[in-house]
């Protein structure tokens, strides 16, 4: 499978690093308040 660099797929792996370290940081806080684990990473 060649996946090639175009710009959608750029772009598609900028925004997962995006969200995926938006998420890192939510779980590290999410430790901070392990009370309101649910609510603070917007968990329905």
């Amino acid at each position: 499978m060649n996946i090639r660099l175009n710009p959608a797929t750029l772009y598609f792996n900028w925004e997962n690093k995006k969200s995926r370290r938006r998420h890192f940081a939510c779980l590290q806080k999410c430790r901070l308040k392990a009370d309101q684990t649910a609510f603070h990473c917007g968990l329905p």
